[in-house]
């Protein structure tokens, strides 16, 4: 049988961590048993691997990207007692909302909660 199926196919390498839709253009390609099944929607997904060009974009080569990326500067929101202070730092794991993940503040190693994209909070 040489059935083809609609796939989103990478049109150029994509790197770990980086964001798949702008490097990606719907195809029919001849189906193949894949190990894994083709994702519907490239919006919001980054890779997980390295993906090559022409290779088809799956779910174990992709996933969704996360509120806070490692090596991004975040806003860090630091509250005690009655006082807020907003303060900056980087990222020093990959976070989404809700998670805890370590951060570098003014040369310290700290653990924040994730409250929005790029946002995070200490108590």
């Amino acid at each position: 049988i040489k059935a083809k199926i609609p796939a989103f196919v990478a049109i150029k390498t994509i790197k770990v961590n980086e964001y798949i839709a702008p490097n990606v253009e719907k195809k029919y390609i001849i189906f193949k048993t894949f190990y894994s099944p083709l994702v519907k929607d490239v919006k919001n997904l980054v890779a997980t691997k390295i993906i090559s060009k022409n290779e088809p974009i799956t779910k174990n080569n992709s996933k969704p990207a996360p509120d806070i990326f490692k090596n991004q500067n975040v806003e860090v929101i630091i509250n005690s007692n009655a006082i807020e202070i907003i303060s900056s730092a980087i990222a020093l794991e990959n976070g989404n909302i809700g998670e805890f993940i370590k951060i570098k503040l003014n040369g310290k190693i700290l653990n924040a909660k994730v409250i929005k994209k790029g946002v995070v909070e200490i108590e």
